[in-house]
């Protein structure tokens, strides 16, 4: 493990008192490297230019929480090795659990001490600097899965539980399985887990097999568990509202919403609930709902560029050419917005425009077939 003050650290709070002790107390206990960032969302940014050697997130934040930081950081192939802790003043046991759910790498309670913080952050550093054998394997398990080689990552995490039993592994393994459409195996799995190794994620992986199968009584019935189990994770309830929209319950999916967004909801949340409504084809509460967002983040352009297509779709070019040059400041390197903004251009008629966005799109991606058939169209006009 890297000596403490070769350790690079960020703490994410958006009280700037907080940030200040925090970094004193780290400094003092020898860590030399820290940064900080005002929310999550500056976070990312920071962690997206040059990964730290752990996060400590206060859970209570603007537009993205702490939690959400942690489960975008977990759910990221290239940073879900990354420690991240927690560090919150009111440490419930709801918390504690969704923490935990989400793979939390420490939980710190405030008023912070310098013996807590020491401990936990050099545990977790300790962990993933020299992980046992099955934590190696199961490290790789989940990078396979979140690579999107998921037979592999089944056949890894089956050694795994081969070899001792293994909670984390056992429910990795049953996402792999409904990836591969293994639903009865997953299911069998599922419900036979312990009730000691329960958690939300088991509930709610169940519900959306049962939807994905048409057995939506046994969706419901998992969704609304999986709410009781998590009260806090509002992805939960918008995965129930899915099925409820579903099932002609609309009444329902719209008061479990509005229950959503009536609670100061993330961007993140937000942004969950407009591809909600972009699936049902409702573009005037997608678009109200990405409204009261800040712009994109590299985690949720897609939604958003899902926006600008249906706008597209519904003869609003010139909108949809905004929220595309929205998009594409935030992801710069994504060769497929840049050609989507570039085929928008050329439909309204703007040659100059297209002919850059195009530059850019082949510049990222220079054997894009579809960008260089673009050109040629745009070059005869």
């Amino acid at each position: 493990m890297k000596a403490r003050r070769d350790i690079d650290l960020l703490i994410v709070d958006d009280q700037p008192p907080m940030r200040d002790t925090l970094r004193k107390m780290l400094k003092a206990g020898g860590y030399s490297k820290v940064h900080t960032a005002s929310d999550g969302r500056q976070a990312m940014q920071i962690i997206h230019a040059s990964p730290p050697d752990a996060v400590l997130t206060d859970w209570m934040m603007p537009h993205m929480t702490g939690i959400e930081l942690l489960k975008t950081v977990k759910s990221n192939v290239e940073l879900f090795r990354l420690p991240v802790l927690m560090v919150t003043g009111y440490a419930s046991p709801e918390k504690v659990l969704y923490a935990a759910e989400e793979d939390v790498d420490g939980f710190i309670v405030k008023p912070v001490s310098m013996r807590a913080l020491n401990g936990i952050l050099g545990t977790a550093l300790q962990s993933v600097a020299n992980p046992d054998p099955i934590q190696q394997k199961y490290t790789e398990m989940k990078r396979m899965k979140l690579s999107g080689l998921f037979k592999e990552a089944l056949d890894a995490g089956r050694e795994i539980l081969n070899a001792r039993p293994h909670p984390k592994a056992a429910l990795l393994a049953c996402e792999c399985m409904c990836e591969i459409k293994l639903y009865d195996e997953a299911i069998d799995a599922l419900e036979d887990t312990n009730e000691e190794d329960r958690t939300s994620r088991h509930s709610n992986l169940l519900g959306n097999i049962y939807h994905d199968v048409g057995k939506y009584k046994l969706a419901v019935l998992y969704l609304e568990e999986s709410i009781k189990r998590n009260p806090l994770n509002h992805s939960r309830k918008v995965d129930l509202a899915r099925v409820y929209f579903n099932t002609d319950r609309e009444e329902d999916a719209q008061r479990l919403i509005d229950g959503v967004t009536n609670d100061d909801p993330t961007d993140l949340i937000l942004v969950e609930i407009a591809q909600l409504y972009l699936d049902r084809n409702d573009i005037e509460k997608a678009g109200a709902c990405l409204e009261k967002t800040v712009n994109p983040i590299a985690e949720t352009v897609h939604v958003f560029n899902n926006y600008a297509v249906a706008l597209r779709k519904a003869g609003r070019s010139g909108e949809s050419a905004e929220i595309y040059r929205k998009c594409v400041k935030i992801a710069p390197n994504s060769d497929i917005l840049f050609y989507n903004l570039a085929f928008l251009q050329n439909m309204m008629g703007d040659r100059t425009g297209a002919m850059q966005s195009l530059a850019s799109s082949l510049k990222l991606n220079p054997g894009s077939e579809h960008a260089r058939r673009l050109l040629q169209i745009v070059e005869k006009n």
